[in-house]
């Protein structure tokens, strides 16, 4: 699962976290990001896990590992989605119309992942 630090991500990371508890399952979290990301890289880790920290704690028994790639959303969540049981990923709701309307990287999972996709909406 794909996290970015908006509220979407944290919904998504929760549906994630109670999935596999339910399942039995780990949880693998990736934050993917550009190369150039003027963030430094240990910035990035040390927020990734604190916001998992945060999240995991209800959900215990369940594995968690996370982890930073320099790499677009898109190719790292497909390349992830080969070994995957399940890909969650969130999606912003914003107004009326473009609630029903999902993000161009979650069409494009639902179409080229190699496992199921669950796309966690976030309404505004």
């Amino acid at each position: 699962m794909g996290v970015d630090g908006s509220a979407c991500s944290a919904a998504a990371l929760r549906f994630a976290l109670g999935h596999a508890r339910l399942h039995r399952l780990p949880v693998h979290v990736i934050h993917a990001r550009k190369a150039t990301s003027p963030q430094p890289g240990w910035e990035v880790e040390r927020w990734l896990a604190e916001t998992v920290a945060s999240l995991s704690g209800d959900h215990s028994g369940v594995a968690v590992t996370a982890g930073a790639v320099s790499q677009l959303p898109l190719p790292a969540l497909l390349a992830r989605s080969r070994q995957a049981r399940l890909l969650v990923v969130g999606s912003r709701g914003l107004g009326c119309v473009r609630a029903r309307v999902l993000g161009s990287v979650s069409q494009e999972l639902l179409h080229r992942a190699s496992c199921p996709v669950a796309v966690v909406k976030q309404h505004d």
